[in-house]
């Protein structure tokens, strides 16, 4: 007689050995072998993994984890499930972790702590870190300024494309975790003036200045365009991030097609359980989110540039 088949759940689910394993790396302390662990389950299982634990073995497990691990882990977990363990940490340890976040997570996950909880944190933080986030926390969450990230490539547009390259080259380390295809160009005002793709740099003459080849006076919106109007402009144009400026025309973000993709799910979302009465909406923060892909590669990465330039 053919077995019964086994359920989606079961075949997903973390095998016992996986279980071991991380008794066995906890009870260790062994941070690297934390790090691996995570990178090596399958997409989605990090929140899974965390809700099996205890609370007191999920506060071990983040506080063996690298700041960098533990903040990619927070930064794919639903946003509640984040905060929650976020603030259970010591502010000094949850400021490490958020130093390492892009800027919206940092904002979002923010959101989920107490007034007297984020600034705890904040205090704590990097202090270039900390103005960003406040500079950020201004805005209406759903709102260009609000969705925008401000982990972003600029330059002045006297530079050439040597000074571009020197200043990749000097600051690869950060610059290697950015997600971009395009350098902003701005003038003495830090207004945005022009854009230029990162794979004209692999054909212009190192002395050519930046205003001679950008492509000039390019789409941007405001830091208050809502998300509806941010929703039908990449509805109808096929770009996957735009400029950010404010009403000085001074370059603040970029606004991801993604996250305006996923904010607008979400509001969907809300809008239909309100009306089905199901959930307030507090209520709707305990829903998981989709696991953010900001760190997928561009087609052409910021290494792909510094390696044929090397």
């Amino acid at each position: 007689m053919t077995e019964p088949a086994e359920s989606t759940e079961e075949l997903n689910a973390p095998q016992p050995d996986a279980w071991e394993q991380l008794e066995q790396i906890v009870a260790a302390g062994d941070s690297d072998a934390a790090g691996n662990y995570l990178k090596e389950l399958p997409p989605g299982e990090d929140a899974r993994v965390m809700a099996q634990l205890s609370h007191a073995e999920q506060q071990e497990f983040i506080a063996l984890l690298h700041d960098e691990d533990a903040a990619h882990l927070m930064e794919s977990l639903p946003e509640i499930q984040a905060g929650q363990l976020l603030s259970a940490l010591p502010p000094e340890k949850a400021a490490l972790i958020f130093d390492e976040m892009n800027s919206d997570e940092q904002v979002d996950l923010l959101d989920q702590l107490t007034e007297e909880q984020s600034e705890a944190i904040i205090e704590q933080m990097d202090p270039e870190e900390a103005e960003n986030v406040r500079f950020l926390a201004q805005y209406e969450r759903l709102s260009a300024g609000g969705l925008m990230i401000t982990e972003l490539l600029y330059f002045d547009e006297s530079q050439t494309v040597d000074d571009v390259v020197t200043e990749l080259r000097q600051n690869a380390e950060e610059y290697a975790t950015y997600n971009v295809q395009y350098i902003y160009v701005v003038n003495a005002d830090q207004q945005l003036v022009g854009v230029l793709r990162l794979r004209d740099l692999l054909m212009a003459p190192p002395g050519r200045r930046l205003n001679k080849m950008m492509i000039a006076d390019p789409t941007s919106v405001l830091d208050s365009t809502p998300l509806q109007d941010l929703q039908h402009f990449f509805d109808s144009h096929h770009l996957f991030g735009l400029p950010v400026v404010d009403a000085n025309k001074k370059l603040v973000g970029v606004v991801r097609r993604e996250d305006v993709e996923q904010a607008s799910e979400e509001q969907a979302g809300r809008t239909f359980l309100r009306f089905a009465g199901i959930m307030g909406g507090e209520e709707l923060r305990s829903l998981p989110l989709k696991i953010r892909s900001a760190r997928r590669l561009s087609w052409l990465s910021i290494n792909i540039v510094l390696n044929i330039f090397a």
